[in-house]
């Protein structure tokens, strides 16, 4: 019989929440990846939306949940599962046309909307010549794994990350 994993039950949950959503037409799922790496013995899951009001491809964001080799063996060969657990990180992608004043604005309300969980940082890309057009990824990572413990949190996590998009929209109207 199959004993599924911390990562198979915390990506399940964040799955049904993600797509409650998309289904009460809130958001809509754009990109879903479920990866196993045979290398590493490692596993990834990751899911991207926007709001359902857009047309265009920004803002975007990116739910990220990972599930190492180490993770594994803890929780499968040593029966650790409070030792072992997942990553979770949140991507959200927009266009910016002021570093200065756009990155510090996105980076003030983020912090105080995920009341400073998150360590944030911003990359920001563009094109040789089109420097006015500028991508600005923004990485909201929360440097601790999460585990079966913290599966209530996952709503919140999702919720906060549709606000999170919501406010990036309102910016680029």
């Amino acid at each position: 019989m199959f004993d599924p994993t911390i990562y198979d039950n915390l990506k399940t949950v964040l799955e049904g929440h993600v797509y409650d959503l998309d289904l009460s037409n809130r958001i809509q799922v754009v990109n879903r990846n479920d990866r196993i790496d045979i290398a590493t013995m490692s596993r990834s899951f990751c899911i991207q939306f926007r709001t359902s009001k857009q047309d265009y491809k920004y803002p975007l964001s990116e739910i990220k949940l990972d599930f190492s080799h180490s993770d594994y063996t803890q929780e499968m060969f040593h029966g650790n599962v409070e030792g072992s657990g997942c990553m979770i990180q949140i991507n959200l992608y927009t266009n910016i046309h002021n570093i200065q004043t756009e990155c510090t604005e996105i980076k003030t309300y983020l912090k105080e909307l995920w009341n400073n969980q998150a360590i944030i940082s911003q990359e920001i890309s563009y094109s040789y010549g089109n420097e006015g057009d500028m991508n600005n990824k923004i990485n909201l990572n929360f440097q601790r794994k999460i585990n079966e413990s913290h599966i209530n949190d996952l709503e919140s996590i999702v919720t906060y990350t549709v606000r999170s998009m919501e406010y990036l929209f309102q910016r680029s109207l």
